[in-house]
């Protein structure tokens, strides 16, 4: 049962199952454009890198705006190079966690510190 496997990101563990997952994501994002006559955007959990995003690419088969969720240092060292992506969405918890080396709710945990927010 590949839902046991949480060890992944959650991109890359999209990838790794993109029948089961990610193209069912895809197709329900796109209908509901379809449907609603609104753009949609799909968010991608913990991409980090320009190469998971164009994966997820392959992948669509028609128009789908990408939202890369940033929650480690080294997607927001990445950003500059994520090709066609408009627009990002802050994963605080996680980022906050890689930036500071804490867990959520332990002492010294704070998205609000000049380490994270630089």
């Amino acid at each position: 049962n590949f839902y046991q496997d949480t060890s992944e990101e959650a991109i890359n563990f999209l990838l790794k199952h993109p029948d089961d997952l990610l193209i069912p994501q895809i197709e329900a994002v796109c209908e509901a454009q379809d449907r609603t006559g609104h753009s949609m955007a799909l968010l991608l959990p913990y991409a980090e890198t320009n190469d998971q995003i164009n994966r997820v690419r392959e992948c669509v088969g028609r128009e789908v705006t990408l939202v890369p969720m940033i929650e480690s240092r080294k997607a927001v060292d990445n950003m500059h190079s994520m090709n066609g992506i408009y627009s990002f969405n802050l994963g605080l918890n996680d980022l906050t966690e890689d930036v500071l080396g804490k867990k959520r709710g332990s002492e010294g945990y704070d998205q609000l510190n000049p380490r994270v927010l630089s």
